[in-house]
């Protein structure tokens, strides 16, 4: 009976081992993307999935590592079927992975219900490929599903499961269970609530998308979601569209998205108002991961160009590529390390 349990404890020991070393080979891999390192992260993950085949964290971060780079060198529209589709595809089928080796990590579910969206959408342009649309439908909401059944009280789950069940109505989607889950998710969290309830909105009823976020306001007058979509809605106001993304930014100091829509919805006339916020946004980044210092460098060169300053817009736009020298676009938001 000892030597039972002596076994038994020296697996637990074992697999424990294993999974700390994989979780850090895959910290490793994603520190190498988020400094530009791409290549090196490839060759990480494969050399670590050579030795940790079954490791969901591994298989994670290499569909991460696909989604990241799925539009380099797409300039044309023919390139989303040459190059687009076939990283969506690997992504997709590493997250896939991932989950399936995982399937009580709500994250993993999540990533792969957004990268089989992906898949889902480069499909309806491609007619060669409808017949197999309605099994990657219900593919990618029963991912959703779960990453919902898994963490019930996470908004952002909740929200995009909404997305993708009107995404595939037509192909096996379900439109009442996306109402349904509108009146859970408002309940929730008011804020993704009326997002969701503004992607189920059909064009015969009305709903104020505008007046219910401003309502929302003084509750939450801190929530991101709330202050990026109120920093969209009113850009026609150029001060209150800057103060809501300022507040974004101040929740999330190192937002890419955050820090790009600051930049965008100002008009050219009022940029030299935020000139400061470029500056702070780029001085923060600079303790961090290339990739924020790259996009700092990429704005303030657009500012610079604006302003006619050739010699400092050619000095940000050369540091924002050698920092960060790929074209990177997450399927979502989540760009955080790896867990299990």
């Amino acid at each position: 009976m000892k030597k039972i349990f002596l076994s038994v404890g020296f697996a637990v020991v074992l697999v424990s081992s294993t999974m700390g070393q994989s979780l850090q080979l895959a910290t490793q891999a994603y520190e190498l993307r988020m400094n530009g390192k791409i290549d090196q992260a490839f060759v990480l993950l494969d050399s670590a999935l050579a030795v940790y085949p079954d490791s969901a964290v591994l298989w994670f971060e290499k569909g991460r590592c696909y989604d990241w780079i799925k539009v380099e060198g797409t300039s044309k529209f023919i390139h989303a079927y040459t190059k687009l589709s076939p990283k969506i595809k690997k992504s997709r089928k590493c997250l896939y992975r991932a989950a399936g080796l995982n399937p009580s990590n709500a994250r993993y579910h999540q990533w792969a219900a957004q990268s089989g969206a992906l898949h889902f959408m480069v499909g309806i342009y491609s007619p060669w490929e409808w017949p197999v649309l309605p099994f990657r439908t219900r593919s990618m909401i029963r991912h959703a599903r779960l990453s919902v059944q898994l963490e019930p009280d996470n908004p952002a789950y909740r929200y995009d499961c909404i997305n993708l069940l009107k995404l595939g109505s037509f192909w096996g989607g379900s439109g009442k269970e996306a109402r349904d889950e509108t009146l859970k998710l408002e309940a929730l969290d008011p804020v993704y609530g009326a997002m969701a309830r503004r992607e189920i909105t059909t064009k015969k009823e009305h709903f104020d998308m505008a007046a219910t976020l401003r309502a929302l306001e003084p509750a939450y007058p801190d929530h991101p979601q709330l202050n990026r979509s109120l920093g969209r809605i009113t850009r026609a106001h150029a001060e209150k569209s800057r103060d809501y993304t300022l507040r974004w930014i101040e929740a999330d100091p190192l937002n890419v998205e955050a820090i790009n829509q600051l930049y965008n919805l100002t008009p050219d006339s009022l940029k030299e108002d935020i000139l400061p916020h470029l500056e702070a946004y780029l001085a923060r980044a600079e303790n961090s991961y290339t990739v924020y210092q790259s996009a700092g460098c990429e704005l303030l060169g657009k500012y610079y160009d604006l302003k006619s300053d050739p010699e400092r817009a050619g000095f940000y736009k050369r540091r924002s590529k050698e920092l960060y020298p790929w074209s990177a676009m997450a399927a979502m938001g989540d760009w955080k390390p790896p867990f299990e």
